[in-house]
């Protein structure tokens, strides 16, 4: 019961977004869903605070934008209400005191009295930390001078709270601020020592450690229970950071933890590990491979992920002298089968030489096969042959080059054509990256071959050869007239009607796909002047917002998935739906007939001079609007909590550019309430003009890429327009729900 439906979380980020001044309905909502059980122990509170914590969260939010007071009749959430007031700053500990009674609440207030003392003395802003009081040497980690300050009170508040384990809580607390040490307990460093001498020991299989622990074992355990490979990127993933996993080795002399740390500090952070580490991996990837452990799982083990890595580095050393790394390469040559050979090709360990001709030999029976090709359609399994990719010599590669041009000279000049160019640029990339036999330099030059080969002598034929589809619709002009007045009243409306957030209208666009499942199943190619590529295909690798709205969609075909008539990948349903979010912005687009009103309106509002407006849109007009779009992001988001400034002393007040910014908004909306339903116009903003799997117009056009002339400049002008129109109308509802406040 306790946690929020769907629309009243759409609700409540609803009225923080809009300053709203009435929150009585949340605190009736609350009563009726909410209930409470007070702990029986420490622990029992930890590991059931989660529903209280989050309460406090959305009252600290609430208060921050409203100063009212409401009727609570449930103890415990009025205790909360109290206990938000306290954190955000509006009562202090002493009248806080007096109004908590209940053990829930007592609990609550010193862990979050203890979270604010460390907050202050560390420019942290946690919500919750409970690091001194159950964390041994946690001292070591923070500055505690507030809570020094204060501790005698600390002390005795503690006192007039009974619960199981308030004794150990206590003494952990006092321990830390009178900076007494721990060493690793026995029965820590024994499941250290189980868990560092197995072949895959970086596993996500928790260890679970006792109250009192010493930050250390916590932290060793935490880093043993990750995959290696979550790991690969930086301290954030690790749930430290760096500095502190360092610590950990200078405080504990224990080579198993010193081999689980520089593990750790190698994968994550490239630290060279010492030969003693190394050839720990190694003696037990050996040992492995003696025990007949599969390939598959071997090679996906974390000493496996280690050795590749330290291949993958070309790292060199006295290790390499070693037997137990010599004895291990020899253990590699007894797979003997193609499959196997790739897998550790993949791998990057050294194959000997049998096993290079036994692959050679196999290899070259697929990449001779280019002599049989007669025609363009047999050529892209070619292309996307593993092997060949890997394997192909120069002699051969030669050989493809003159063949290819054969091919397509002898085509039709089709869309055939135009996908045979698309994958052999695929395939020359992979070659660059996976390929050990042709120079670089060689592939490059391939590349830049092929693409001016496209553009000088076959996409004028290629574009010639489609065939045009078109329709017609007839809408009168007093309904474009009806549809823009709307559009200028409330411009959300427009982005609700490109791209709505709604799951269940997201449900029927997905159902619409699924009846037609080969709509996303066909490669869409666009034919481009610069180059053929594929259509249609959405880049998650640091496009934090479109992963999230894949989870969403992941999370449709979980749940319901069943109302789809054909089951497809999360991923095409995203694609399909981007695509259809296009198509409606263009046709909405050309409904709008309010360009110069707009226009002037934001001109009139606008903190910079602009241009006066002229029926014909120039390059000028679009690109002195971006600043004007970025001032207001700005703004927009400071009402809304956000720094927009960088928070470095090496780049002191810099502004933090508006793509970030508007990520930020976004993936707090999207933690809050998983959804993206009452931000539909942020999100119109963001994709329009940031994101490269949409229409990144503010980019392209910068960049001299796209939205440079005709119809495409002035849909790129309209589009900006509305961008603005929409965060100025985000901004004007908030001052005018809370102009006192803001004055």
């Amino acid at each position: 019961m306790n946690y929020f439906d769907h629309e009243e979380n759409v609700k409540f980020v609803d009225g923080i977004l809009e300053y709203s001044q009435e929150w009585q309905w949340l605190f009736d909502y609350i009563d009726k869903r909410y209930v409470f059980e007070e702990p029986k122990s420490w622990h029992e509170f930890v590991d059931n605070s989660y529903s209280i914590r989050e309460l406090i969260v959305r009252f600290e939010k609430i208060r921050n934008v409203c100063a009212k007071e409401w009727i609570i009749n449930n103890s415990i959430i009025k205790e909360g209400w109290e206990l938000a007031k306290f954190y955000n700053g509006r009562i202090d500990i002493v009248t806080c005191q007096k109004s908590i009674n209940s053990l829930t609440g007592k609990l609550m207030l010193l862990v979050l009295w203890i979270t604010k003392l460390l907050n202050i003395d560390n420019g942290t802003d946690y919500d919750f930390n409970i690091g001194m009081l159950q964390e041994k040497n946690y001292f070591q980690l923070v500055n505690i001078d507030e809570i020094i300050k204060n501790l005698d009170e600390i002390n005795e508040f503690i006192d007039n709270i009974s619960i199981t384990g308030i004794d150990e809580i206590k003494k952990c607390l006092n321990d830390n601020v009178h900076y007494i040490k721990y060493d690793i307990g026995a029965e820590a460093e024994e499941k250290i020592r189980k868990r560092a001498n197995t072949y895959n020991a970086f596993r996500f299989d928790s260890i679970r450690t006792n109250l009192g622990a010493t930050w250390q074992e916590d932290t060793i355990f935490m880093l043993l229970s990750r995959d290696l490979r979550e790991a690969d990127s930086d301290g954030k993933v690790l749930g430290t950071d760096k500095k502190n996993i360092i610590r950990i080795k200078d405080d504990i002399d224990n080579k198993d933890v010193k081999f689980i740390v520089e593990t750790i500090l190698f994968y994550s952070f490239g630290d060279i590990p010492s030969d003693e580490c190394i050839l720990a991996h190694c003696e037990m990837i050996r040992r492995e491979i003696i025990n007949k452990t599969d390939l598959f799982n071997l090679s996906i083990s974390s000493s496996c992920k280690f050795i590749e890595k330290l291949f993958e580095k070309k790292l060199t050393g006295d290790w390499r002298k070693d037997t137990r790394f010599v004895e291990m390469l020899k253990a590699f040559q007894v797979y003997m089968t193609p499959n196997d050979i790739r897998r550790i090709q993949q791998m990057h360990i050294p194959l000997s030489k049998v096993q290079i001709g036994v692959y050679k030999k196999f290899c070259e029976s697929k990449y001779k096969d280019i002599e049989e090709i007669k025609e363009l359609r047999g050529i892209r399994d070619y292309f996307e042959d593993k092997d060949v990719i890997t394997g192909i010599d120069k002699t051969y590669f030669e050989m493809l080059s003159v063949k290819f041009d054969e091919l397509v000279e002898n085509s039709e000049r089709d869309i055939i054509l135009a996908v045979s160019f698309y994958y052999y640029m695929i395939f020359l990339i992979r070659v660059k990256k996976e390929n050990m036999y042709i120079d670089n330099q060689r592939i490059q030059s391939e590349m830049l071959r092929i693409k001016k080969l496209w553009s000088t002598n076959y996409y004028e034929d290629v574009v010639k050869s489609m065939q045009v589809i078109s329709s017609q619709q007839r809408i009168s002009a007093q309904k474009c007239n009806e549809f823009s007045k709307r559009i200028m009243i409330n411009p959300i409306l427009f982005s609700n009607l490109t791209m709505s957030y709604d799951q269940n209208k997201i449900l029927k666009e997905m159902m619409k796909a699924a009846e037609n499942p080969l709509i996303m199943l066909v490669s869409n190619i666009e034919i481009s002047e610069v180059f053929p590529r594929e259509g249609a295909k959405v880049n998650y690798k640091r496009h934090d917002i479109d992963a999230k709205f894949l989870e969403i969609i992941s999370e449709i075909v979980e749940n319901k998935g069943y109302k789809l008539l054909n089951k497809m990948l999360p991923e095409k349903f995203v694609a399909y739906i981007y695509q259809n979010c296009k198509i409606e912005l263009q046709l909405n687009i050309t409904l709008f007939n309010e360009e110069e009103k707009m226009y002037n309106l934001i001109k009139a509002k606008a903190p910079i001079e602009l241009l006066e407006y002229d029926k014909k849109i120039s390059l000028a007009m679009i690109t002195q609007l971006f600043p004007v779009l970025e001032m207001q992001i700005r703004k927009l988001v400071s009402y809304l909590g956000i720094f927009p400034y960088k928070i470095d002393e090496e780049e002191f007040m810099q502004c933090n550019d508006p793509s970030s910014l508007l990520r930020e908004l976004l993936l707090q909306i999207y933690n809050e309430q998983k959804s993206f339903e009452n931000v539909s116009d942020i999100m119109f903003v963001y994709n329009s003009m940031y994101n490269s799997n949409f229409l990144n117009i503010r980019n392209e056009c910068i960049h001299g890429r796209d939205y440079l002339a005709g119809g495409k400049l002035r849909y790129a002008f309209r589009v900006t327009l509305l961008c603005i129109y929409m965060v100025m109308f985000r901004i004007d509802t908030i001052e005018e729900k809370v102009s006192d406040l803001i004055d």
